[in-house]
């Protein structure tokens, strides 16, 4: 079974220097280690962003006959067949945890308590009376503008380096909020 992917231009690879942000201002740092995210987004190691590239460019998303996803792609003329455990492996990346997807609302453990809107206030600089009398629409908007400078920064990663997208990156959209939240309740998020 094939399963069709969007073709998109691939934006460029983003890092962040972790080391740059001082332990006693900011606290997102120690949040991503906890994660096991920081090799994977720090600018410093093997990084070889031609070959990701081209990988990202060719790779092809098939289930084998054990109902496993597998990722198959050329790379200078060498077949490459993984399947998503083994790429995460090989990237450094978290492979176990929760499935965050948008719209998806968890009840389970430290999510029972999680509710975007309510979520949002409480890290926002301002109280929600200011925030909901500033809009001028009835549908509350979440911008990164009025979170604290660690929150604002954290958010920066992920929607630049972690959760990449091409518009509106002072938007909080729904999928990047439960991303702030596991980070920031160290829950694991796959």
């Amino acid at each position: 079974m094939d399963f069709k992917v969007r073709v998109r231009h691939l934006l460029k690879g983003k890092y962040v220097n972790l080391k740059s942000f001082t332990p006693l201002t900011f606290t997102f740092p120690e949040l991503l280690k906890i994660q096991g995210m920081h090799e994977f987004i720090t600018d410093n190691g093997n990084i070889y962003p031609d070959l990701v590239k081209s990988f990202l460019n060719h790779f092809t998303l098939n289930l084998n006959d054990n109902d496993k996803h597998m990722l198959f792609a050329t790379v200078r003329d060498c077949e490459i067949e993984t399947n998503l455990g083994m790429l995460a492996a090989s990237l450094r990346i978290p492979y176990s945890g929760i499935f965050l997807r948008k719209g998806v609302n968890h009840v389970d453990g430290k999510w029972a308590k999680y509710d975007k809107m309510e979520y949002y206030y409480s890290i926002c600089r301002f109280p929600r009376v200011v925030i909901v009398s500033g809009q001028r629409t009835s549908r509350t908007l979440c911008y990164a503008k009025i979170l604290s400078v660690d929150d604002r920064m954290l958010h920066y990663v992920i929607c630049h380096v972690l959760l990449p997208k091409d518009s509106n990156l002072s938007q909080i959209d729904d999928l990047e909020m439960q991303v702030m939240f596991a980070v920031k309740n160290k829950i694991k998020v796959n």
